[in-house]
């Protein structure tokens, strides 16, 4: 049956919606994190109401608070979370790190579900890719990181070691994600 989180905050791209879908301009914030949070209490193991109440929170730009979500529905097999994971990385928003290389993969995967946003995103840093890897200065291969700076954990505030840890767990949920995603294939 489709349910009220349905009605509010499916994606008109989503392959695995349940009803007809709505962009994202026609998303009432409040109303759909409302509906789809007492989804998510309710059917806690439903990946489509994890994913379209980390879409509600993401359009109302609570991205940090849309992670958790996102990444449950991901873990759930939900495809279309990907792409909005892969926006986390893209632009390093909900707490996580700007990781383009990982960006790409979310959008791989959410392109090979058919979710055409990711397709053209993809494609754009595919090219950007290319050209900055042909760029001798700042050159970096793919997967490296560079250290801004380092810090000893004992003059961190407690909140900066447990927010520290969170991204951590974070992570550690969306590599297991991208796993499980490489299992379903």
């Amino acid at each position: 049956d489709v349910h009220p989180c349905d009605d509010v905050a499916a994606h008109i791209q989503d392959k695995q919606r349940w009803g007809k879908g709505i962009s994202d301009e026609e998303v009432a914030p409040a109303l759909a994190i409302s509906r789809c949070a007492a989804a998510v209490k309710e059917y806690p193991e439903t990946a489509r109401f994890q994913f379209q109440l980390g879409r509600a929170f993401w359009i109302a730009q609570r991205y940090r608070e849309a992670i958790a979500p996102l990444t449950a529905a991901a873990t759930g097999g939900h495809a279309a979370a990907y792409a909005y994971l892969g926006e986390a990385y893209k632009n390093g928003l909900g707490g996580v790190l700007q990781d383009n290389n990982r960006a790409m993969k979310y959008y791989q995967l959410a392109a090979e579900s058919g979710f055409k946003t990711a397709e053209d995103v993809l494609t754009t840093l595919q090219k950007e890719a290319k050209q900055s890897t042909f760029s001798s200065e700042g050159f970096q291969e793919p997967g490296e990181h560079a250290v801004v700076g380092e810090r000893d954990e004992t003059d961190a505030q407690p909140s900066v070691l447990a927010r520290g840890h969170a991204l951590q767990l974070q992570h550690r949920a969306l590599e297991l994600a991208e796993q499980a995603a490489g299992l379903l294939q």
